[in-house]
């Protein structure tokens, strides 16, 4: 129980965006048809650019915990990457 909320807490950013997916595949067409009104507009606009802006936060950060990893796996493997010349994988 307690990894299932775990894994709620640090992945939400991920379930926000899938539940804001599904909420526009079922209501878009409706939503979309009435963009005259400029508090409503808005109100969408802000909301799917929160959403993208979460999931991309979600994104870096699980870019930068692997970060690590990769610098060692490729040290390992001997590939030649520039994070390893520049010494910003140290």
């Amino acid at each position: 129980m307690r990894s299932m909320i775990r894994f709620f807490r640090t992945e939400a950013g991920l379930l926000s965006g899938a539940a804001s997916a599904a909420v526009f595949v079922a209501f878009g067409k409706v939503w979309l048809a009435d963009l005259g009104n400029a508090w409503w507009a808005a109100g969408l606009f802000c909301w799917l650019f929160a959403a993208i802006l979460w999931l991309a936060f979600g994104v870096v950060r699980h870019a930068d915990a692997g970060y690590e990893d990769a610098a060692a796996c490729a040290r390992e493997k001997r590939l030649n990457m520039p994070m390893l010349r520049t010494g910003v994988a140290d």
